[in-house]
């Protein structure tokens, strides 16, 4: 277990530099905002539950042996697994205001030709019965989480035309979150290769 733990903990780290670094060196190459799957981050999440997964098919090597309980938490691990990939079940808007963000997704969803309405919920597809929820949470930083169902090309689609609209000369880009990802990835990506070296040198 304690080389599992020391082999995924660094390679966690790793990860989640690369990806942060990667969505800071494309919005300051592009210098306008992008779109990616929130999913991409579901890759992360699961290298974190990795250990609990595989505790048991641990614990079933060891004298002690295990028992009904030692399976309680890949369980839970699952369960949780199965909340975040819900969770993620939409697109992240990186460098976006909040104007040009609803701006470009209405102008999506029109050129789609999908009816909708605006509620409270979100944008309010009404062929398909689905919620497209759009909302800044964090500096230049956005969300849309679908609740329903949708043809997954037609969202790719308007996800594609979205992207399009917000690429057009004149669009509105903010850089903050660019240079958080880009500070934030350089220090992951530093503590990822002391890891490995200690982990080395104590192995």
């Amino acid at each position: 277990m304690d080389y599992l733990n020391d082999t995924i903990f660094p390679i966690t780290i790793e990860v989640l530099a690369f990806l942060y670094l990667y969505i800071a060196v494309r919005g300051f190459v592009k210098r306008k905002p992008f779109l990616m799957p929130s999913r991409w981050f579901f890759v992360f999440i699961v290298l974190i539950f990795i250990p609990s997964l595989t505790l048991p098919w641990e614990l079933n090597n060891r004298p002690t042996g295990f028992g009904l309980l030692t399976w309680v938490s890949p369980l839970f691990s699952l369960i949780f697994l199965w909340f975040f990939w819900k969770a993620f079940n939409g697109y992240t808007v990186y460098g976006v205001t909040d104007e040009s963000f609803r701006k470009s997704l209405l102008s999506a969803i029109k050129k789609s030709k999908l009816k909708y309405k605006e509620n409270l919920s979100g944008i309010y597809l009404e062929t398909y019965k689905t919620t497209l929820k759009a909302s800044l949470f964090w500096m230049g930083t956005g969300q849309i989480l679908v609740k329903g169902k949708i043809p997954r090309k037609l969202l790719r689609s308007v996800i594609r035309k979205m992207d399009e609209e917000l690429s057009k000369p004149g669009s509105n880009v903010d850089l903050k979150p660019f240079w958080f990802y880009l500070v934030v990835g350089g220090i992951f990506l530093i503590l990822g290769f002391f890891a490995i070296s200690l982990f080395r040198q104590m192995g």
